[in-house]
């Protein structure tokens, strides 16, 4: 499939670097919304509540377990009390019950949504064998840092499970500490101490020293495809499957716009499938086995099926399963809470995303013969999910959980 290129030189360098919340964000969304509806497909945007400086939320809680380290020197108890205060906010953070994020100052922005309906009159049991597929794909871009440079990020998995062995231990220690009253756990929390400072070091680098980014991989490439298969849906539509097209807000922020739009719309979970298309546009395709940086939340069975069969068919795309591990994309929080979901991206031989967070994701650096092949895999996915809704007995009528809280479709 024809991808548009202008449209990722709109998102990558006449708008440029859309960190999230900001007003170029905002602008990227009306970009996106006037494309669709120049598509003719419906949509409209979604307000969305976009945390300000996302890393420094786990700033703050390393930093809290970090000054429990030497208040233990003074007071056991209190030093345990806090490092286990740490340990909780991190669980919660990273489980997406936001506490600390939660109190985090706050911008304005958009999540868009469009809405392509399946064919009319295709078949008289539509409204019992309709299934959903959100395709999704991200507006905003992050930020440049050493966390994103050679060789630190083939490290950023391993480095993250020393932060999160540093939070354990250093309670740990401490609980130690206090039912023996010897100085040696607290000279051995020292050393997690250290990776702790560690880690607030590199996120304040990024945060103060790193600039945002052009995204024209991660994501304006993303966001063109979904605008290509737009186009092709609209001129041939599915008989049994409705398409919505989300592109979120604040990915690069906690994931704040698919939180928030899972928060406020709640699907069948029988019937939708979430499509996730993130940096699509330089290296050869991957489809995620799964997604996250610590833990791992495993893609969909059915569409891992789906998307294998697709890459043996079609061997010149180069498509493959690999885990994507790196921090967790929207296809974590469809997963989490029970979706099917898969992702889509691109990676070099190294396994590594070209360019990811790095001042040279431009334009130039892709491969637009990735980024119409990504639009062909998901129209591929999209036509094998409703040949599936066709064979598949109706869903009945009488105790079917209800599709969704329609409120934020499209009208």
């Amino acid at each position: 499939m024809v991808v548009d290129p202008t449209d990722i030189t709109t998102l990558a360098t006449t708008i440029g670097p859309r960190p999230p919340g900001s007003a170029y964000e905002r602008r990227a969304a009306g970009y996106v919304i006037e494309r669709l509806q120049q598509l003719g497909v419906p949509a409209t945007l979604l307000p969305v509540h976009v945390p300000r400086g996302f890393a420094l939320v786990f700033v703050t809680i390393f930093a809290i377990a970090a000054v429990s380290v030497p208040l233990a020197r003074l007071s056991e108890p209190l030093g345990l009390v806090l490092s286990l205060a740490a340990l909780i906010l991190a669980a919660l953070e990273g489980t997406g019950r936001a506490v600390i994020s939660g109190l985090a100052v706050t911008r304005n922005s958009h999540n868009v949504l469009g809405l392509i309906g399946p064919r009319p009159g295709a078949d008289p049991e539509a409204p019992e064998r309709l299934r959903r597929v959100v395709l999704t794909a991200h507006l905003d871009t992050g930020r440049s840092g050493l966390l994103s440079q050679q060789p630190l990020v083939a490290w950023l998995r391993p480095l993250a499970l020393a932060v999160a062995a540093a939070l354990v231990l250093i309670p740990l220690l401490q609980a130690v500490a206090l039912a023996t009253r010897s100085p040696l756990p607290w000279s051995l929390s020292l050393l997690p101490l250290v990776v702790l400072l560690g880690a607030i070091g590199l996120l304040l680098e990024r945060e103060l020293r790193g600039d945002p980014v052009a995204g024209a991989n991660d994501n304006a490439s993303g966001i063109a495809t979904l605008l290509g298969v737009a186009r092709a849906l609209r001129r041939d539509p599915p008989r049994h499957v409705e398409v919505w097209l989300l592109c979120t807000a604040g990915a690069e922020a906690g994931m704040a716009g698919m939180r928030q739009f899972l928060s406020e719309n709640r699907f069948d979970l029988d019937r939708t499938s979430f499509i996730v298309l993130d940096s699509v546009g330089a290296g050869r395709l991957r489809f995620s086995r799964g997604d996250g940086l610590l833990r791992l939340r495993r893609s969909s069975p059915t569409l891992l099926r789906i998307a294998g069969e697709i890459a043996r068919e079609h061997p010149a795309w180069g498509l493959r399963p690999q885990a994507r591990r790196l921090p967790a994309t929207d296809q974590s929080v469809a997963l989490a809470l029970g979706y099917q979901a898969i992702g889509l991206f691109a990676a070099a031989e190294d396994g590594l995303i070209p360019n990811w967070h790095q001042p040279s994701d431009t334009p130039e650096r892709l491969d637009l013969r990735t980024v119409g092949q990504a639009a062909d895999v998901v129209l591929a996915m999209i036509r094998r999910l409703d040949d599936a809704a066709r064979d598949a007995p109706p869903f009945p009528r009488v105790g079917t959980r209800p599709g969704a809280r329609r409120r934020a479709a499209p009208r």
